[in-house]
């Protein structure tokens, strides 16, 4: 019995780390959730809601965006994963 508590222990610390893991892989789609939950869509530019325009572009520059929250770390690491495809995409 305690070897099955501490195997099932050992299941759930890996898979609560994974899904950290997870979230910080994909910064950039984050950010782009967290546009889109302050109603932000791709297209509505012209009304001031355009998801890139008026939110995505706007965090990434460091501006603030009413109704959007996100950590200064994930739009550095944003920044750092866009870099690190453009250089893959240069070297092909």
């Amino acid at each position: 019995m305690k070897k099955l508590l501490m195997i099932v222990s050992v299941l759930v610390a890996s898979s609560v780390f994974a899904e950290g893991d997870h979230e910080k892989s994909k910064p950039c789609l984050e950010i782009k959730k967290a546009c889109e939950a302050g109603g932000f869509v791709k297209g509505d530019h012209k009304d001031g809601k355009g998801l890139y325009k008026d939110c995505v572009q706007k965090l990434a520059n460091g501006e603030t965006v009413a109704g959007v929250s996100v950590t200064p770390d994930m739009v550095s690491a944003c920044k750092q994963k866009r870099e690190e495809h453009k250089e893959k995409k240069s070297k092909k």
